[in-house]
């Protein structure tokens, strides 16, 4: 038997063993101690109303404000090391977010993410815009599997909702925060909530960091890729204007100036050609070499307006309107060395319109029920400049703009059966439009327009079927079928492809145990994807274009734990996944053959079989009111297949293990904090995406996570 079924044995015993009830008695009562503290009730908002995680019948990682300041996790990339069964991929312009081996594996701008991706309500659909960072948040919740219903758009791999802290009435407090670290990185923090009368608060965060790049750039051309200036600012807006009514506005603007991206050549590439351009690229890994200078810029800004209100007693209207806008400015080496040969350059803006409405029964009847209507508007324009150097000698310009309109209706019912059964149902009606429209000129000396428009429109219904019973105070059972979709796309060539179905069969097993001290999850699930979407190379255009190349099949087992016994805390999650494509013939042009590969049994695409992080503390009292804690956190990504041809070492992603910790001085209440802090301790080097295209050339490449960085923290609280 494996070392991960192992793993998974003990863990799944170890959960049995809880939910007996043998170690339910009081463990501080048991040794003559003094009271133990239990861990705190975690509330989420997943379904549109307040539930306890614990009787959430839907498999969850919530992650408290509080939990991501411990766990040292910044941003949605680090949150790898606080959740399982989800891998991020940053490829330099945009995120693969995949949770169980699904979501988005395609770098493609038709291409609809397959996780969705909400900040308090409002919807963010291009995963380009997925940089803003986390902090003065009040959770991070992490939905695995497709919430058909609900979420909807989009989401056949899950859904991750950032909520952020509400202004509080009434209350004057504040925070400011200074850390520097290694790399002159140096981040301030700040936050002000201010009570205005009686009924309305106003709260504003924001963060600003600079951070010289992680590289040492060998090359004749000047810069640091990696190199950041970010800037980041919220405001939020509340008014109680009645019992009955209550409406938040709030705005956040993010900015970010870089040195460019740092990418590399993928050492070890078989093809000869790729050998050449690894010549012109230092060996050391955090070594480049650049013939000319890059930069990516981001800016980025979101408004929106909740309101809240109950309608006799009966039932409550939630409405959230979104507006966001975006603009990247991009230049970008595409084969990451000195050897002169083509220069990118990138420009997008996006404005995007959003609307949801619920209505919301209030609790206390036999049946509890959420219908709602949503509405997005995406515009998205684009051009690319590709500028073969050193002598100028072809240059072409595309300009496009893709335009996605989505609506769902949608309703869920949960009826209870009795005070410990509850069934509960979903649909969702989903109609999504695409529309693809470049403008191609190409320069030879004399130009041509080339218009090739595509039009295509997706519907679906999705939904779910969920059983649960509380068995006992301590234990929840849950068992829920539910259907996803992702909508379709267009390609650049005109042509258009299908939307991304999948079932999902899961079983669940929520437990509180010794006296609630230990939260536990268990989780089993099986997938049937249909029509997966992957990027094709055709020899007879030799080109690549989106398609429905095949089905797939997934099934895993997942784990939690969070515990607290006084000053001890602890959490530990653990994932094992297994997706395999069915059958499919694709053409690897890479290295000169014409002749189709069978597909069938590979692995998903950027599926790291097994996730596994864990994390123990403990609080010392000490005189003055103050505790000091040491954190060590540990995480393990399992190794990935960034191309369905698995060609070794170009398409494979090893895996990586990494250590952090943290040493806390904090006050009882308000006051003075002070935080040691270290990040990947052990200094390890690792690839955190790869970009391997199948046409063209140069387009090889890969990017390496961040190295060792050691700092000190400084805060004061009011």
């Amino acid at each position: 038997m494996s070392f991960r079924m192992v793993s998974f044995s003990a863990l799944a015993v170890s959960q049995l063993v809880f939910a007996t009830g043998a170690f339910a008695q009081d463990a501080g009562a048991s040794s003559g101690k003094a009271e133990v503290t239990s861990i705190d009730e975690i509330i989420v908002t997943a379904e549109r109303r307040e539930q306890s995680l614990q009787k959430l019948a839907t498999t969850a990682s919530v992650v408290t404000g509080a939990g991501l300041e411990r766990q040292q996790v910044t941003s949605i990339d680090g949150l790898v090391r606080a959740t399982p069964s989800l891998s991020i991929n940053d490829g330099g312009l945009g995120k693969f977010v995949n949770v169980r081996g699904v979501g988005k594996s395609v770098d493609q701008p038709g291409v609809q993410a397959g996780v969705a991706y909400y900040v308090d309500g409002v919807p963010v659909p291009n995963q380009i815009f997925l940089t803003t960072p986390f902090y003065d948040l009040s959770r991070v919740e992490l939905l695995r599997g497709p919430q058909g219903t609900l979420v909807g758009m989009n989401s056949t791999g899950g859904a991750l909702l950032i909520v952020t802290q509400n202004p509080r009435y009434g209350v004057v407090e504040g925070a400011l925060e200074q850390s520097a670290s290694t790399y002159n990185d140096y981040r301030t923090r700040a936050t002000l909530n201010l009570p205005l009368g009686t009924n309305f608060a106003l709260r504003v965060a924001g963060e600003l960091e600079d951070r010289d790049s992680f590289y040492t750039n060998d090359g004749p051309a000047g810069g640091n890729p990696g190199r950041q200036r970010r800037r980041d600012v919220r405001a939020a807006l509340a008014g109680k204007l009645s019992d009955d009514l209550e409406v938040f506005l709030r705005g956040e603007y993010y900015h970010n100036d870089e040195d460019g991206v740092p990418n590399k050549p993928i050492p070890g590439d078989p093809d000869p050609l790729y050998n050449v351009i690894n010549s012109f690229s230092p060996s050391a890994p955090f070594h480049l070499s650049r013939d000319f200078s890059t930069a990516k810029e981001t800016e980025y800004y979101r408004l929106s307006a909740e309101i809240r209100m109950d309608i006799g007693h009966a039932f409550q209207l939630r409405s959230v309107t979104g507006y966001q806008n975006g603009d990247i400015f991009y230049t970008f080496d595409p084969d990451g060395t000195s050897l002169p040969t083509l220069l990118d350059t990138i420009k997008i803006r996006e404005p995007v319109i959003t609307q949801e409405i619920n209505l919301i029964s209030n609790p206390g009847g036999a049946i509890d029920w959420v219908l709602g209507g949503f509405y997005l508007k995406q515009k998205t324009n684009g051009s690319v400049n590709n500028v073969f150097t050193p002598s100028n000698a072809l240059a072409i310009d595309i300009v496009a703009k893709t335009r996605t309109e989505n609506k769902g209706l949608f309703g869920q019912f949960t009826y209870h059966a009795t005070d410990a059964f509850n069934v509960t149902a979903g649909l969702r009606y989903n109609q999504e439009r695409h529309y693809y429209a470049p403008d191609a000129r190409a320069t030879f000396g004399s130009g041509f327009v080339l218009p090739l428009i595509a039009d295509s429109t997706d519907k679906a219904v999705t939904g779910r079927l969920t059983l649960d019973y509380q068995v006992n105070p301590e234990n929840f059972l849950y068992a829920t079928v539910s259907r996803g979709f992702k909508g379709g796309g267009n390609n650049t060539d005109g042509s258009s492809f299908k939307p991304e179905y999948i079932w999902n069969y899961e079983l669940g097993l929520k437990s509180s145990l010794l006296d609630r001290h230990v939260h536990t999850q268990l989780g089993l699930f099986m997938y049937r994807n249909q029509g997966l979407q992957l990027e094709v190379y055709a020899p007879t255009t030799g080109q690549t274009a989106v398609t429905n190349v095949t089905d797939g099949r997934t099934a895993g087992a997942e784990f939690q734990a969070d515990g607290k016994f006084g000053g001890f805390g602890f959490n530990l999650a653990a994932a094992y996944t297994h997706g395999r494509f069915d059958k499919a013939q694709l053409v690897d042009p890479r290295y000169g053959s014409t002749t189709p590969i069978q597909i069938e049994g590979r692995d998903y695409l950027f599926l790291p079989g097994f996730t596994f992080n864990a994390g123990v503390e403990y609080g010392f009292g000490l005189g003055g009111g103050y505790t000091l804690t040491p954190r060590v956190q540990y995480s393990h990504v399992g190794s990935q297949w960034a191309s369905v041809f698995q060609v070794r070492p170009t398409d494979f992603i090893p895996a990586r293990d990494i250590v952090d910790a943290t040493l806390r001085l904090t006050p009882q209440g308000k006051g003075w904090s002070a935080e040691l802090y270290g990040s990947n301790l052990f200094d390890e080097t690792y690839v955190v995406a790869k970009a391997v295209a199948t046409a063209g050339i140069p387009g090889r490449i890969q990017y390496y996570g961040a190295p060792r960085q050691v700092g000190v923290r400084v805060g004061f609280t009011f």
